[in-house]
């Protein structure tokens, strides 16, 4: 197949997760406090903090709330995986064809959710945790890149393996998937949020309702 590379976001992606629903939001509805995610979120967004210090804010709150190892094994429990998803791992692979995962979503916790797939999974690409001596958040561990801007990676895989943005199919579902595109990769969006479909200046392909990973096959060339 042309294809080389394989790139899925998570949240709303690979799960049926409700619009806005990802795993940072999930922790902060767990401790009651969805009303601090929005306001760090929109501080965020609106550049009055940077990420760094979103990130200690993120930490302060998470171990006022004790948020620990345990919650969050118990948030992935909960977590559903769309239908399809490790057949369409399985069968990307038997084609020669790697398998990420890009997500702005949480390492340990996507890692538990596709716990049978990761054998057709190269890489998990996500923040993460560094825990203290009780399971408990220490910090967000950072990465070497803006996991927001998925352009960043996805250049930086087209480098590692040296291949063109055509070679690389990207599906995503949100508004943080769209600067995807501008790594000249092939696109497609599921079930959408905060995102416009039809835009082809971020998305080649859409599907509005996917129920099944296997629907997405078509697009793979």
């Amino acid at each position: 197949m042309k294809t080389k590379l394989a790139i899925f976001d998570f949240d709303g992606t690979l799960t049926k997760s409700a619009k806005g629903g990802n795993c940072w939001r999930y922790i902060w509805e767990r401790i009651n406090k969805p009303e601090v995610d929005d306001k760090l979120y929109m501080d965020f967004l609106n550049k009055r903090i940077d990420y760094f210090e979103w990130a200690d804010l993120v930490t302060e709150e998470y171990r006022k709330s004790g948020v620990d190892k345990v919650m969050l094994k118990d948030i992935s429990k909960k977590i559903q995986l769309r239908d399809g998803v490790k057949e369409t791992f399985a069968f990307l692979k038997s084609q020669g064809i790697k398998v990420y995962i890009l997500s702005g979503g949480i390492k340990s916790i996507v890692e538990d959710c596709l716990q049978n797939c990761l054998a057709y999974i190269e890489n998990i690409e996500a923040q993460d945790f560094e825990f203290d001596e009780n399971g408990v958040v220490k910090k967000v561990i950072q990465l070497s890149h803006n996991i927001e801007n998925k352009y960043e990676y996805l250049t930086f895989l087209k480098n590692q393996y040296n291949i063109s943005g055509n070679k690389i199919f990207f599906m995503g579902n949100a508004d943080n998937d769209e600067s995807a595109h501008g790594a000249g990769v092939k696109t497609l969006c599921v079930n959408p949020d905060k995102t416009n479909p039809y835009d082809k200046n971020y998305w080649d392909y859409y599907i509005e309702d996917i129920q099944n990973l296997q629907e997405i096959l078509p697009f793979i060339e």
